[in-house]
């Protein structure tokens, strides 16, 4: 039988992106614990939606930036606040203190598109990696140098794959979807669509596994 197929629209610096990753990963293990997967698995399929999209290649500091945005740097703070009180009672770890640049998430959207293409089995590794490394580490993801190094980590071939991004692959693929969810209507991340329903939000991990099991066709679980 086919994989029941997930597409997630997220932005790697979206904290909202992050936390529902960890909550679609955590509806999948629990159907996977409960042998309620379909016998074909699931697939994600990764599309890009750039928060920031006229944000320069070399990123901007974190406070100058998010207090322009939101008025004040108290103001970005209480946002910080909001996400951290979800994220503990989730078990999703954060370390705002540590961010100092807001980043042009450009070259990581085009990277997990040539990730997903040439390496599928890893891309998972991949789009984690980057969501902890920019979270978790404070690490600067608008670095292609950083980002060879989380290429490294998922166990991929980081000179073949650079060498792509640096050749301008992947561009078009990435405005090209940009451009259609924002057709769609999109206007903030992250999305899920899972079978022909979606899902707007970081969704609790109940909501994912009632739409993941709707999605999973009669008779085909694991037995």
């Amino acid at each position: 039988m086919p994989p029941v197929e997930i597409t997630f629209v997220s932005d790697y610096v979206c904290p909202w992106c992050w936390l529902g990753r960890a909550r679609l990963n955590r509806a999948l293990e629990r159907l996977k614990g409960d042998g309620a997967l379909p016998a074909g698995g699931v697939v994600i399929r990764h599309w890009p939606f750039e928060l920031n999209p006229d944000m320069p290649a070399e990123g901007m500091d974190r406070r100058a930036y998010r207090t322009a945005k939101f008025g004040s740097w108290e103001a970005s703070e209480a946002l910080d606040a909001r996400i951290l009180e979800q994220a503990e009672a989730d078990g999703v770890p954060f370390a705002f203190d540590r961010i100092t640049r807001t980043p042009s998430t450009k070259a990581a959207h085009r990277l997990t598109l040539l990730v997903q293409h040439y390496h599928p089995q890893a891309v998972e590794s991949f789009v984690d990696g980057v969501f902890k490394a920019y979270f978790v580490h404070g690490r600067d993801i608008g670095d292609v140098g950083v980002l060879g190094q989380l290429l490294l980590d998922a166990r991929l071939d980081q000179g073949a794959l650079l060498d792509r991004l640096r050749a301008g692959q992947a561009t078009q693929p990435v405005e090209e979807l940009e451009a259609r969810v924002r057709t769609a209507g999109v206007a903030g991340v992250p999305v899920f669509a899972i079978g022909d329903r979606r899902l707007d939000g970081a969704q609790p991990v109940d909501v994912l596994v009632e739409a993941l099991t709707t999605a999973i066709p009669a008779d085909t679980t694991v037995p």
